[in-house]
This record gives structure tokens, C-alpha cells and sequence, in this order.
């Protein structure tokens, strides 16, 4: 065998005992150290429930633009009917 893999396993059986055969630690963990893990995990369940609305929202979004762009394609607006019919009327004027 390569002295590699010798030493791999090697590493691996001293941190398997190292794991298995622990004690207690007796050491205090306050009320600080349970809200900072709440507050972690209720970040991440949030920002993952913004990204799913996101991605959710925008086919929505987009086809609501498309019809809002549609419409305003469809409906002419008044300012520009009187101006073309206004100059039409005035190169009638000027070709008499």
C-alpha cells in the first residue's frame, strides 16, 4: 500500500476514536447562544421564501406587463389624433 492511503486511514481510525469516545463537556451555553441559533435558522427559512416568491411572482409580473403593453398599443391617445389631423388639415389649406 502507498504510504498516502496508510496515513489516510490512519487519520481516520485516531479521529473516529477521537469522536467516539468523548465526555461531557460541562460548559454553560446561555439563552444568547439558543435565540442567535433561532434567529440563523429563521433568516434562512425567510430568504428561502422570498426566492421561491420571486420566482413565482415573476411569470406573473410579466404577463401583466405584457397585457398593460398590449392595451396601450391598441388605444391610440387623443393628443396624437388631433395633431395629425390638424396638419392634414393645414397641407389642404396650403395646396389650395
Amino acid at each position: 500500500m502507498c504510504t498516502g492511503i496508510k496515513s489516510l486511514y490512519f487519520l481516520t481510525a485516531v479521529l473516529a476514536i477521537m469522536v467516539l469516545y468523548t465526555q461531557s463537556a460541562c460548559a454553560y451555553l446561555g439563552p444568547g447562544i439558543g435565540l442567535s441559533v433561532f434567529g440563523a435558522i429563521g433568516a434562512v427559512i425567510i430568504a428561502i421564501l422570498i426566492a421561491i416568491a420571486g420566482i413565482l411572482i415573476w411569470p406573473i409580473k410579466a404577463f401583466i406587463r405584457k397585457i398593460k403593453n398590449k392595451k396601450a398599443i391598441q388605444q391610440p391617445s387623443i393628443e396624437n389624433e388631433t395633431l395629425n389631423t390638424s396638419s392634414a388639415n393645414d397641407n389642404d389649406e396650403k395646396i389650395e
